[in-house]
C-alpha cells in the first residue's frame, strides 16, 4: 500500500467524543508507506499506525509534514515494525498530546505490544506536549525503540519514555530534558525562523555525533558525514 502526496485536513471536527484518526493503517497492514504528505488541521490523530495482528509490518512513515492536529500528529499504537523519519512534526494543539506517540492501546491490540520501531532524520518541533510521548493500558507494553539523528526542539518537554523498554537513543538534538548520554541536550543554534538547519557556528554539533549506526542520509538526502563526521540532528551542515 503506497499513500503518496495526499493533503489531509478538516476530519473529524467532533475530536475524541468521535472515533477517526486523519490517516489511518491498521489491522494487519503490511508493507504501508506513507510518503510526501501533509495531514494538518484534524480533530484527533494525524498519521495513526495500528494494530499489527502479531505481525512485522514493515511499514514506512516518511518525508510527510503533520502539524496541527489534535494529536498526536503521528501515532505508532501497538503495532511491530515501523519506520518514522525525514517527517516534520510540529504545533499539536491539545496540551496532553505529544508529538509523536508510541502506543498500545490494549483493549483493542490484538497483540498488546509495540515493537521494533526506528525513529530518525525527523525535526520535531512547536508541539504542547513532549516532541516524543507514549501511552499504554490495559497491560499493553512498547519495547525495542530506537530514535537517533533527530532534532527535537522547542516542545513544552523533549523526550518522555518511562516505562518503555529497551530505548536505543543517540546523535539526537533534544532541547527540554529526557536525552541520554549520546544525545546533545543544548540548543547548538539554528539557522532560525523555523529553519532547524544548522549553521557554521553550530560547533556543538557539527561533526560530533559518536553513535552509530547513523543514517547514511539526512533530511534533506544530504549523505553522512559531510566533513569529518556525523553531526547532531536531523540534517548534515
Amino acid at each position: 500500500m503506497l499513500i503518496d502526496g495526499c493533503d489531509i485536513h478538516g476530519t473529524n471536527g467532533k475530536g475524541t467524543s468521535a472515533d477517526g484518526e486523519a490517516l489511518g493503517i491498521a489491522d494487519g497492514t503490511t508493507d504501508a508507506e506513507v510518503r510526501y504528505c501533509k495531514v494538518h488541521d484534524n480533530g484527533e490523530e494525524g498519521i495513526d499506525v495500528k494494530y499489527s495482528n502479531n505481525k512485522d509490518t514493515n511499514t514506512k512513515v516518511h518525508h510527510n509534514e503533520a502539524y496541527k492536529n489534535r494529536g498526536p500528529n503521528i501515532y505508532i499504537d501497538g503495532v511491530n515494525g515501523v519506520e518514522v523519519y525525514a517527517n516534520k512534526i510540529y504545533s499539536t494543539t491539545n496540551n496532553s498530546k505529544p508529538g509523536l506517540m508510541f502506543g498500545c492501546e490494549g483493549q483493542y491490540a490484538p497483540e498488546p505490544v509495540a515493537r521494533n520501531i526506528k525513529v530518525y532524520n525527523n525535526i520535531i518541533y512547536d508541539n504542547l506536549s513532549p516532541g516524543i510521548g507514549n501511552y499504554t493500558e490495559s497491560g499493553g507494553s512498547i519495547t525495542d525503540v530506537t530514535i537517533y539523528n533527530n532534532t527535537i526542539v522547542g516542545n513544552n518537554g523533549g523526550v518522555d519514555l518511562g516505562g518503555v523498554g529497551n530505548v536505543n537513543m543517540y546523535n539526537n538534538i533534544i532541547v527540554g530534558g529526557g536525552g541520554s548520554a549520546k544525545d546533545l541536550t543544548t540548543d547548538p543554534g539554528f539557522v532560525g525562523g523555523g529553519d532547524y538547519h544548522l549553521k557554521s557556528t553550530s560547533t556543538a554539533a557539527i561533526d560530533k555525533a559518536t553513535g552509530t549506526p547513523a543514517p547514511t542520509e539526512d533530511a534533506d538526502g544530504v549523505a553522512r558525514p559531510k566533513g569529518a563526521g556525523v553531526d547532531f540532528g536531523a540534517y548534515e551542515f
